[in-house]
């Protein structure tokens, strides 16, 4: 199967580091007064979550870009 490399650019077509997300998410969590924890983390908790309140396999994997597994 054929890889596709996906490329997030700006307003002004230029790339955007994919660090700059991480960078935001820090500064959101500085601002909301809560602990700062790795962005990944959050899709690990949002995994364990929707596995919780019994949200079946199928739909927990529409919020991943991959196979959605708790690790």
């Amino acid at each position: 199967m054929a890889r596709h490399r996906v490329e997030v650019v700006d307003a002004l077509g230029q790339p955007v580091r994919p660090e700059a997300y991480s960078d935001a998410f820090r500064r959101l969590c500085r601002a909301a007064d809560v602990p700062v924890i790795r962005l990944h983390s959050v899709r690990h908790s949002l995994a364990f979550s929707l596995h919780s309140l019994g949200v079946p396999p199928a739909a927990r994997q529409r919020c991943s870009v991959t196979r959605l597994t708790c690790t």
